[in-house]
């Protein structure tokens, strides 16, 4: 188990730390509070799990967390030393797959990254790992690919579980606290707009407007659901 943490606190980075070690004595953790080292140690470490503070870069770290994501879907928690939901949106928005605030509450945080990393691990979909096809629209549950028309569509890893949650029950309204559930579990915990965030990004990225919808339908005041083409 490898983690590395973006932050400029000493105490925030030891509270990560010994949260790890209670599931994963042996993990192996490192650490940076530079922005560029941070890129490049994603890359060329291949960390099984992300955890970066709000202000370790410019525009409270939005911009960085967007330019992880741009050649990255590792798993990846922001933390804020405000609580301020705006910054928490503002962080899910930029393609945080979680945000929590400071001070860091070990246990909280432990059953966050437990949640979190259970969902990038899930088993496919199908017995057989067959790939799923509706229309424009291809995904391999095995290597977690997605393709529109053949081009390939890079999702975080809740962004992965959502759609993953609602294919597994096309055509079925799926309410906010039953999506909830199902992507977070009895571990995690998201609010509403949370899971707005996160379902905004999946749309954006499957071509999906307000105009037109082609796969996630919204029923209002019900939740959302998958349509097959």
């Amino acid at each position: 188990m490898k983690i590395l943490i973006g932050d400029k606190d000493p105490k925030s980075i030891e509270a990560v730390g010994s949260c790890c070690a209670i599931r994963w004595p042996h993990r192996e953790l490192l650490a940076t509070e530079d922005p560029d080292q941070l890129m490049q140690m994603i890359e060329q470490e291949a960390p099984d799990l992300v955890v970066m503070e709000t202000e370790l870069s410019t525009e409270l770290g939005v911009g960085l967390c967007r330019e992880i994501r741009n050649f990255s879907a590792v798993p990846l928690i922001m933390i804020t030393s405000t609580g301020a939901e705006k910054e928490i949106i503002r962080a899910l928005d930029a393609g945080a797959d979680d945000c929590m605030s400071k001070p860091v509450r070990q246990l909280e945080m432990l059953a966050r990254i437990i949640a979190l990393l259970r969902r990038a691990q899930k088993l496919p979909l199908t017995s057989q790992g067959q790939p799923f096809v509706s229309g424009k629209l291809f995904i391999d549950f095995d290597i977690y690919e997605v393709r529109i028309e053949g081009k390939e569509v890079k999702l975080t890893t809740t962004e992965f579980e959502i759609l993953r949650c609602l294919v597994k029950n096309p055509r079925r309204v799926m309410s906010h606290s039953q999506l909830s559930h199902l992507v977070w579990g009895e571990d995690g915990q998201s609010s509403r707009n949370a899971l707005k965030v996160h379902i905004q990004h999946l749309r954006n990225k499957l071509g999906d407007t307000a105009r037109e919808s082609h796969y996630i339908l919204s029923e209002r005041g019900l939740g959302y659901k998958f349509s097959t083409v």
